[in-house]
């Protein structure tokens, strides 16, 4: 789980803790590694004074963190690193390094759904990390306060077949929502005919996504997890589809799988990401299809 140094004194972290404690009691994220970056960019700060009182600064949000998770999550360690970048891609490349190092399988983020559009090209470290993270990354929107909590756990899997989970993506995702002991509701859309699916290419052919989302459910089988496929026509838009088709469900948890995404993908990428955190009651876990 990826913190600001400063979340412990936002308004929303008690919510945010919230919804991740109501997993935790599921029997989901039984182990959470919790990790803040700290960079001279963060402080307002001269940079000697800044070096000069590191370990202080460390120390400091290690504290105020502990404190504000009290009781709330459990977790297995809290570590305050300094990121040696400054840019957020790098920063959020320096955190897969460490998921991959300490064999997590998903990054955890909290986000505010509610940020202008400039913050989606721009980027802060949770929306850089939803485009580019290299592993898995839970959204958790800040501003939730509570989870849609039916009596059956569902998830769902939306599956775009123009880039579908890899296998190494499915095997994390079966990691995290097995313990649920629920099938899974792969969710396809079929998307409209239009010009700007034709510009982008976007041509698979009905045989070929039924081929696509077979062998997806077949490699879930293979994690010991079942499932069931459903294709359905896009309404107002994929995003819209998507969020209405989980919510009806009672979905705990809605996957969707997306390649790394750049700079020059944002603008498109990144509005359909917000448009379904604005609309999902559940948290968003983002799985590579590269």
């Amino acid at each position: 789980m990826a913190l600001n140094p400063k979340a412990a004194e936002s308004t929303s972290f008690k919510n945010f803790c919230t919804q991740i404690n109501t997993l935790q009691k599921k029997g989901l994220l039984s182990k959470v590694n919790i990790v803040s970056l700290i960079h001279p960019n963060f402080f307002a700060m001269p940079s000697d004074i800044y070096f000069s009182q590191k370990e202080t600064l460390m120390n400091e949000v290690e504290k105020s963190l502990a404190t504000g998770l009290g009781q709330q999550i459990a977790y297995s360690d809290l570590t305050v690193l300094e990121s040696p970048y400054s840019s957020y891609d790098e920063m959020v490349g320096f955190l897969s390094q460490l998921a991959y190092r300490q064999r997590d399988s998903v990054i955890i983020v909290g986000i505010d759904p509610q940020q202008k559009v400039y913050k989606w090209l721009a980027g802060g470290l949770p929306e850089t990390a939803a485009l580019s993270a290299q592993i898995p990354i839970l959204l958790v929107k800040v501003d939730q306060t509570c989870l849609i909590d039916k009596e059956e756990p569902r998830v769902v899997l939306a599956v775009d077949t123009e880039a579908p989970p890899t296998k190494k993506a499915l095997r994390r995702f079966a990691r995290l929502v097995r313990p649920l002991g629920t099938p899974v509701d792969i969710l396809h859309v079929q998307r409209k005919a239009n010009f700007v699916a034709s510009l982008i290419g976007a041509s698979t052919g009905p045989k070929e996504s039924e081929a696509i989302l077979a062998s997806t459910l077949e490699d879930l089988r293979s994690l010991n997890l079942d499932g069931k496929i459903h294709t359905i026509e896009e309404e107002d838009s994929v995003a819209a589809t998507i969020a209405k088709f989980a919510n009806n469900q009672g979905a705990w948890i809605t996957a969707t799988s997306s390649p790394t995404r750049d700079i020059r993908h944002r603008l498109v990428w990144g509005s359909t990401t917000q448009n379904l955190l604005e609309e999902l009651s559940c948290p968003l876990l983002v799985l590579r299809s590269s």
